[in-house]
């Protein structure tokens, strides 16, 4: 129905900002060698690599459980670029 309609616009909408984050961190940040950044340089390649963006996008877009997966791997990646900017900014 129409909420299903806006509700997978908004997730699509969503998704791409996060793409559009990825990429622009990637531009900005050198990862360290932790687990978290590993993750890290994982969405990295997901965010550039058109077959995995295209099928993660229909699992973010599709699948409620995978969206709020997929949200709070973003939250907690923005949360990591967050720390390693400060810590580049202070070097």
């Amino acid at each position: 129905g129409h909420y299903d309609d806006k509700r997978r616009r908004n997730a699509a909408a969503q998704y791409k900002e996060m793409l559009d984050a990825f990429e622009e961190w990637e531009a900005r940040l050198v990862p360290e060698n932790t687990r978290s950044d590993d993750v890290l340089r994982g969405c990295f390649v997901g965010a550039r690599t058109y077959k995995v963006m295209t099928a993660l996008k229909v699992g973010y877009v599709e699948f409620r459980p995978l969206k709020a997966s997929g949200d709070l791997i973003f939250t907690l990646m923005s949360q990591l670029v967050n720390r390693r900017l400060k810590k580049q900014q202070k070097e």
